[in-house]
């Protein structure tokens, strides 16, 4: 019983330590060719955006760039979480 606390309470480290790790990854998503840049931590907080000006005026554009800028990003850090749980994983071994 005393070595499933364990096991629990290590998990639980673990976890916390992971997400330590990832909040202080950033990467920077991209949508409408480069004009519309966001900027998004490992846990997903959106840190900053940025929109050329020549895509301001057209509605749409600037809908789906926003939009496709957000999907790049998270694919990132979705690739960065894989790729930082399996190092985790290949220390705890």
């Amino acid at each position: 019983m005393f070595s499933k606390l364990k096991q629990f309470k290590d998990m639980r480290a673990g976890a916390k330590k992971a997400q330590e790790i990832l909040s202080s990854e950033t990467v920077t998503g991209q949508g409408a060719w480069g004009k519309v840049m966001i900027s998004m931590t490992g846990s997903f907080e959106v840190k900053s955006v940025a929109i050329d000006e020549a895509i301001v005026g057209k509605k749409t554009d600037l809908e789906n760039g926003v939009k496709d800028a957000i999907a790049d990003a998270v694919k990132k850090i979705q690739f960065v979480l894989f790729k930082k749980r399996k190092e985790l994983e290949g220390l705890q071994k």
